[in-house]
């Protein structure tokens, strides 16, 4: 199987047959991103070689994730115009409640759902998505482990969204019987924000057992949301002209995405799940 790279740049050109016939190096990045050739190491870049193949990459990564095109559009579109990032995350957990069903799905950790939210959806080469000019980054402060931030920003509107994400797998949520998928499908059924953040964390967690999902935040997650957002990295996005919205993300068993903003040095009082 050939590599997938995180350079995603696109050789833009009006005839894919005049591009692969002329040119060597789309002729090795569309024999790449069929499968037919792999790399030796890897470092070395994949490109599309033009935006038909862009457009149909694009769209082929979407559908494995039961997004549409139209949807996630009008998702970038609330995102810009109204500073609101509810609705690109929904799409995101909406596909996670339907393709996480495998035992390796339950063990996803902040940072394998914070990328796949990222390449599937923020960072989608399809070319109208690209028009719409929002950047994403993926950070890991001072590198300290558990913890995943990313920067969403749209220059246009000089809006910034800081995302301290979480994950708490189904394994150490007390919920249910049965196997993961099971637990994770009386999960799915709970459609009230307050009944999640009730649920409690299993004896079988080695620091948060017996604290309830809001407990665990106020503990923790809150206070490393507040320092980031407080950073000097942020406050040059400030002096920038940049609205900052700092969003605390927990993934909880694979079902649902809990979404709380940061106001002044507190979470709100509006916690709520992104698919609402």
């Amino acid at each position: 199987m050939p590599r997938v790279f995180a350079d995603t740049r696109v050789i833009a050109s009006g005839d894919e047959a005049d591009d692969l016939a002329k040119s060597k190096a789309a002729w090795l990045s569309c024999m790449v991103h069929l499968g037919g050739l792999t790399f030796c190491t890897r470092k070395k870049p994949l490109r599309i070689p033009n935006l038909v193949a862009a457009e149909r990459f694009g769209r082929a990564v979407l559908q494995r994730h039961q997004a549409s095109l139209e949807d996630v559009n009008g998702a970038f579109r609330v995102l810009v115009d109204a500073g609101n990032i509810d609705r690109i995350i929904g799409l995101y957990a909406r596909g996670m409640q339907q393709h996480d069903v495998g035992a390796r799905d339950f063990k996803k950790k902040e940072e394998d759902h914070c990328n796949s939210m990222r390449f599937t959806l923020l960072a989608n080469i399809h070319p109208s998505l690209r028009k719409v000019g929002v950047e994403t980054t993926v950070t890991k402060p001072s590198g300290k482990s558990g913890r995943i931030d990313m920067l969403i920003s749209v220059p246009l509107k000089k809006r910034l969204f800081v995302l301290e994400w979480k994950s708490l797998q189904i394994d150490y949520i007390e919920i249910g019987s049965g196997s993961p998928l099971q637990r994770a499908n009386v999960l799915a059924d709970i459609r009230d924000v307050r009944e999640v953040l009730d649920l409690r964390i299993g004896k079988n967690d080695n620091y948060r057992a017996g604290l309830t999902i809001r407990e665990w935040i106020m503990s923790g997650p809150q206070d490393q949301l507040r320092e980031y957002a407080q950073s000097a990295e942020i406050q040059k996005w400030k002096d920038d002209g940049y609205s900052i919205t700092s969003v605390l993300t927990v993934v909880v068993g694979s079902r649902h995405v809990l979404l709380w903003n940061l106001d002044g040095d507190v979470l709100d009082a509006s916690p709520r799940l992104a698919l609402e």
